[in-house]
């Protein structure tokens, strides 16, 4: 009974770990493959492809005109920056287009350069379609996967182990060790937390310019 009671709890907490490490796997594979929808004339920017960076894309429809909306982001730009991004240096202001680049040293932690444009519509409104060159940091996501690899090494080694050595052994303080299955979780919470980490400046740097546009219209010129 004893030894039964040991088997189920190695088998328990395995199948708990093998959970985790599923959600784990799905979350990096949703990180990998995630890509914000291009537009086509970012797609065709060269100032927005740079090796070791990735682009982050988004849109918003406000009220205004084009020309009236795109004086209001440069001059924002230029004198507060990308908000908590760090400052930047305008390199473009047309009535449908701002260029912009961050200042070397100080924001291209964050982000290195981007491009926000301006489009009348036949409503009177302006769609502003923006797209920002941010550093890849690849190392991050490449951790991630590291971590995963082992996690799952870890998961097929030490269950194979205990339910061999362990779990079948006529000592019962020794059969009680089959807790230590347990200890797998310090290979399967990395990869959430680098996957994450890699995730967090796109979101950040999506949301700083989510919250530019959308704000347009109420900045004074």
């Amino acid at each position: 009974m004893i030894l039964e009671l040991h088997s189920v709890l190695l088998y328990a907490i395995a199948a708990v770990a093998a959970v985790v490490w599923l959600c784990g796997l799905m979350f990096l594979l949703a990180t990998t493959r995630r890509r914000s929808a291009s537009p086509t004339w970012a797609d065709e920017d060269e100032a927005l492809y740079e090796p070791g960076h990735i682009t982050v894309h988004g849109c918003a429809e406000v009220a205004g005109a084009p020309a009236e909306l795109a004086a209001k982001a440069a001059g924002h730009l230029a004198q507060h920056g990308a908000v908590n991004l760090g400052p930047v240096k305008i390199l473009e202001q047309t009535d449908g287009r701002v260029i912009f680049e961050a200042m070397p040293h100080l924001g291209g932690r964050f982000i290195r350069r981007g491009v926000l444009e301006f489009h009348g519509q036949p409503s009177g409104r302006t769609q502003i379609d923006y797209a920002v060159l941010i550093p890849k940091r690849g190392g991050l996501l490449l951790a991630a996967w590291i971590f995963q690899i082992l996690g799952l090494i870890a998961l097929v080694v030490g269950f194979s182990l205990l339910h061999a050595l362990v779990v079948p052994h006529p000592n019962p303080n020794v059969q009680w060790q089959s807790v230590q299955m347990a200890q797998v979780v310090h290979f399967l919470w990395p990869p959430f937390l680098f996957a994450g980490l890699y995730r967090r400046v796109q979101s950040h740097v999506r949301n700083t310019f989510d919250s530019l546009v959308h704000n347009l219209p109420y900045l004074q010129s």
